[in-house]
């Protein structure tokens, strides 16, 4: 079986090691020369130029080999503007304006973000009407000063999901999940980049609902490598995206169960090789077909 690898400094040179250990045809690349047949995993740089760079690359090998995350998901990375527009219903209220005419205010206070970032970075709490017109006056006028950046033309505001701790973080590899749970900053109700988390080993009450959600989303879009965010809506109790990402931080998740499994987050490379192997990727058209191959050490 073939399996290229994106030659980022460590997941595709990790993911390539793992392969080539267990008797694949695994090999490192950087263009799309001689990248033919089998799969194709790309960890996508996170920031421009280096990221459109990738999702260029991406796009010529969509096709030519089953791209690991898929297309669309590569499409999505790191622009929230886009990530609305495909799975909005999803989301707690979210508005996106491109003229001080077309602003809105949301019920304060509400969260504001810019396209791009993570960990929060360009994530900001918007208290009041001043903070609001402050803002509006800035991304509409001489822009706004964003991290890696400048935030110009648009706003993206959405409702602010008061009473959550923190929130969840899910990610599907294939058929398998593991999560986290990352309690908010002390400063601000914002979880991601706090540095602080629980490993999800084993599933309670509140879990389970969380996962069973997760993977209506990821069987909606049909991906099999991906990864979001969620906090519980107050009103409806539901359980809501915030955005999703095709990256993480490696070592956060070490300790994290693949729910059902004997395997954690420090075994990603050997799960995703598994779920390669069993047919999971096979089909990325279609995520609802069900796989029946074997895992190995399922309990």
């Amino acid at each position: 079986m073939k399996i290229w690898c994106f030659n980022d400094p460590k997941w595709g040179r990790d993911l390539c090691k793992t392969a080539i250990e267990r008797g694949h045809k695994a090999r490192l690349f950087t263009t799309e020369h001689g990248v033919e047949g089998g799969y194709a995993f790309m960890h996508l740089r996170q920031y421009a130029p280096d990221l459109s760079r990738d999702q260029n690359l991406a796009e010529i090998l969509n096709g030519r080999a089953i791209l690991i995350p898929n297309i669309e998901q590569v499409r999505l990375y790191e622009d929230k503007e886009k990530q609305h527009q495909t799975f909005s219903h999803w989301m707690p209220e979210t508005r996106i304006f491109h003229s001080n005419d077309e602003v809105e205010y949301l019920r304060f206070p509400f969260v504001s973000k810019s396209k791009t970032g993570a960990a929060s970075i360009n994530v900001r709490l918007i208290q009041n009407r001043a903070e609001a017109d402050w803002e509006s006056g800035l991304v509409f006028g001489p822009g706004l000063k964003i991290h890696k950046g400048v935030q110009r033309g648009y706003l993206i505001w959405q409702r602010l999901l008061e009473g959550n701790p923190g929130d969840y973080r899910v990610i599907r590899i294939g058929r398998q999940h593991m999560m986290l749970r990352r309690w908010n900053r002390a400063n601000k109700p914002m979880a991601s980049g706090s540095g602080k988390f629980t490993a999800i080993t084993e599933l309670d009450d509140e879990t389970a609902a969380v996962l069973e959600t997760s993977k209506q989303f990821f069987d909606e879009f049909r991906t099999k490598w991906c990864g979001i965010d969620l906090v519980q809506d107050p009103d409806t109790l539901e359980w809501k995206v915030l955005e999703s990402t095709v990256g993480w931080t490696f070592k956060v998740y070490l300790d994290c169960r693949f729910i059902g499994t004997d395997f954690y987050g420090r075994d990603t490379w050997t799960v995703l090789l598994n779920e390669i192997e069993a047919g999971a990727f096979a089909d990325i058209t279609s995520a609802r077909r069900e796989v029946r191959a074997p895992l190995q050490n399922v309990i």
